[in-house]
């Protein structure tokens, strides 16, 4: 099979950028000269987030029999707080993919069909990723939702959040009551919810049964006042409506 692949980063010249990560590493951004303010704001982002160093670069590949592919490819090398994610790269991969995104135009969003990050480990290891730019979009619509649920828990306002949990889905099976007593008492250990709220870590769409449902498992952390808390959310990434299939809590 033929592959082109056309990186117009190289004719383009090269910037450096030097930033803190956001464990208190250094960061530096290096890549293509003329790119848009709200692409250099979305890696800049990333490497806010992880510190390291990143390369960023834009092309189009093509295979043969294929559509042609536009990308924005983020390396993200040197990086500390990447390490701890060696066996699931997956999930920085992901956070870099829509963090790079949620930055872009209406425009650039047409522009490229996917958002490649690149992962290198300090054991040489690398990782190769694409994200479709049209699943980005929908996991961009449906953070809104998380939000108004990290928004409940914060207001204490349990009630409205159980009006919005499915608990018969075939992602789990589980007492709504149970479930609001269970998240109380995490509460009162974790303590008040921070301004920051919600901090995304990645996310991933997934089949779980034989009827051709997808199911998006976006998580994070939220920040509290006396301890930090794991926490992710499942649901239809194609949907409109505040249906929640589970919500689960851990200590971070």
């Amino acid at each position: 099979m033929i592959m082109i692949r056309v990186v117009i980063a190289v004719m383009l010249g090269l910037c450096m950028i030097s930033c803190g990560g956001k464990n208190g590493e250094g960061g530096f951004l290096s890549g293509i000269v003329d790119v848009s303010e709200s692409e250099r704001e979305g890696v800049k982002e990333v490497v806010e987030f992880y510190g390291g160093t990143i390369d960023y670069s834009f092309g189009r590949s093509m295979k043969s029999g294929e559509e042609s592919k536009t990308f924005f490819e983020i390396r993200l090398s040197d990086s500390e707080s990447l390490e701890k994610y060696k066996s699931t790269p997956e999930i920085p991969a992901s956070n870099i993919a829509y963090r790079t995104y949620r930055h872009l135009t209406a425009e650039e969003r047409k522009k490229y069909s996917h958002i490649n990050p690149v992962l290198v480990f300090a054991n040489g290891d690398e990782y190769e990723f694409e994200y479709n730019t049209w699943i980005l979009e929908y996991v961009d619509k449906r953070m809104a939702l998380v939000d108004k649920v990290v928004g409940l828990l914060k207001k204490k306002q349990y009630d409205a959040l159980s009006g919005m949990l499915n608990d018969t889905s075939a992602v789990a099976q589980y007492s709504k009551e149970e479930w609001i007593k269970g998240v109380m008492k995490a509460d009162s250990t974790f303590g008040n919810i921070t301004e920051d709220g919600f901090i995304l870590q990645g996310y991933k769409i997934d089949a779980i049964d034989n009827k051709g449902n997808d199911y998006l498992y976006i998580y994070g952390i939220i920040t509290r006042d006396v301890e930090n808390n794991q926490f992710s959310v499942v649901l239809d990434p194609y949907s409109e409506s505040d249906e929640i299939y589970l919500i689960d809590y851990a200590l971070h």
